[in-house]
């Protein structure tokens, strides 16, 4: 009978000591699947909108719109399937990316529905607007911004391989955002006239 309660509490010490080394590689894993799925949702929407503004590209309006609109539902989805364990500073930094990327995609997306439909003629008004809700350059600086901060975080707790992903990130989006500002006005404002004559 005592051997068995001996057994139990050495068995009961050995788990505790076992969750206490395997809790940090789980919480880094939930991590870096966070991070990983911004990466999949960024990558397609800057896609979209660089073929939407892109004036070779002969894809009707309508198709970006639902392209665009598939892909933010899917993040969606993958948000609230997420458990956001707001019980460390990493996950609270990561989850508000998330919902800033989200939120900003999901403007530009209704800004995209606003006008499908509508003729050339507003093209003007669109390029007005898209500017004022949806300023790539300036979107895509700030969620630099944000993943810098979230990578000293990550430096702190010694997690070697959300490092990486986040700079994976973080030279994608500044590469996108150096692609963004070299373009100017006019060859955007000529994609998105020719997209609006294409419904």
């Amino acid at each position: 009978m005592k051997y068995n309660t001996i057994k139990k509490a050495i068995l009961s010490k050995v788990a505790v000591i076992a969750f206490t080394m395997v809790a940090p590689t789980l919480a880094n894993d939930h991590h870096i699947s966070k991070v990983d799925s911004i990466i999949n949702v960024f990558m397609p929407a800057e896609r979209n909108l660089a073929g939407f503004f892109n004036s070779s590209n002969k894809t009707p309006y309508n198709t970006f719109v639902e392209e665009l609109d598939s892909i933010l539902r899917d993040f969606q989805r993958k948000i609230e399937t997420i458990t956001r364990s707001h019980n460390d500073d990493i996950s609270v930094a990561i989850d508000e990316l998330m919902d800033y990327v989200a939120q900003h995609f999901n403007i530009l997306c209704n800004v995209f529905k606003k006008y499908n439909g509508k003729p050339a003629t507003y093209a003007l008004d669109f390029s007005v607007e898209i500017k004022r809700e949806f300023n790539p350059e300036k979107i895509f600086g700030e969620m630099i911004a944000k993943l810098k901060a979230l990578r000293a975080k990550a430096v702190n707790a010694d997690h070697k391989h959300l490092v990486k992903r986040i700079d994976c990130l973080m030279q994608l989006i500044q590469k996108k955002k150096s692609e963004w500002s070299a373009k100017p006005d006019w060859v955007l404002f000529t994609g998105l006239t020719n997209r609006m004559t294409y419904h």
